[in-house]
């Protein structure tokens, strides 16, 4: 459901952002729990938004293209 929808999203994004304005990485929680746990995800999905190595946003369920842009200040 949920997943599917801002996966399909990001991956669109992903053929639209260049290389030097963002990078889109996506993880499954279900295969790397210890991962989510680290970075306290607790409901899925969650956008997680770095700068220089440190989360600056995060986001918790669907966002559409527009809020992600601006969320990445593209």
């Amino acid at each position: 459901g949920p997943c599917r929808m801002q996966g399909t999203i990001l991956e669109q994004l992903d053929k639209e952002i260049t290389a030097n304005q963002a990078k889109i990485v996506k993880v499954n929680v279900d295969e790397e729990g210890e991962l989510a746990g680290t970075f306290g995800v607790q409901s899925i999905p969650t956008l997680l938004f770095y700068k220089d190595g440190k989360v600056v946003n995060k986001a918790v369920g669907v966002r559409d293209a527009a809020a992600v842009k601006k969320a990445l200040g593209i």
